[in-house]
């Protein structure tokens, strides 16, 4: 929102506000709606696009709920690689993390992901790998793109229903 940026980038936003709602439109091939408070940028449906031009993750199922519990983790314990913007987690730290996971979480878990620590990794690696969030090194090293810090754990909760007060009766003795 406009307002809560600084006035250096507001100034910025308004006197190049054309440019960048154009650019952003050819990028995406959506439509930029300008309002008064917000820039808001509606993308077009995706029915008709090849469905080899989308990433399917993350999806509601275990694995990649499991994924993206290991990602967080991940990225939270590695050091900056080499190549610039990327970073690396040591194979033993991510062995630990899924250890951890399975210990936590091993009875909510997928009869496969069940198996151990090592299906875990195993199947959080393809996903990840797969979604182009993770580079897997020969010594089994996770390097993690830019882009991963954008996919965190997600907090699964039960919703409870309040208790339907037609069925709370007082009994009289």
């Amino acid at each position: 929102m406009p307002q809560e940026i600084d006035d250096a980038d507001r100034s910025y936003l308004t006197s190049q506000r054309a440019r960048l709602v154009a650019q952003t439109e050819e990028m995406t091939g959506g439509v930029v709606e300008v309002r008064a408070d917000a820039l808001v940028l509606i993308l077009p449906s995706d029915k008709g696009l090849d469905p080899s031009l989308s990433v399917s993750f993350p999806e509601a199922t275990a694995a990649d709920w499991v994924a993206l519990l290991l990602l967080s983790g991940s990225i939270a314990a590695s050091v900056s690689d080499e190549t610039p913007g990327r970073r690396r987690c040591s194979t033993a730290t991510i062995a630990a993390l899924a250890a951890k996971l399975y210990s936590d979480h091993g009875p909510r878990l997928t009869v496969a992901l069940r198996e151990g620590p090592a299906t875990i990794r195993t199947t959080a690696e393809q996903r990840l790998s797969a979604a182009g969030l993770l580079f897997v090194t020969i010594s089994g090293d996770w390097v993690l793109p830019p882009t991963a810090a954008r996919y965190r754990d997600a907090d699964l909760v039960s919703a409870v229903s309040p208790p339907n007060e037609s069925l709370l009766l007082e009994v009289e003795p």
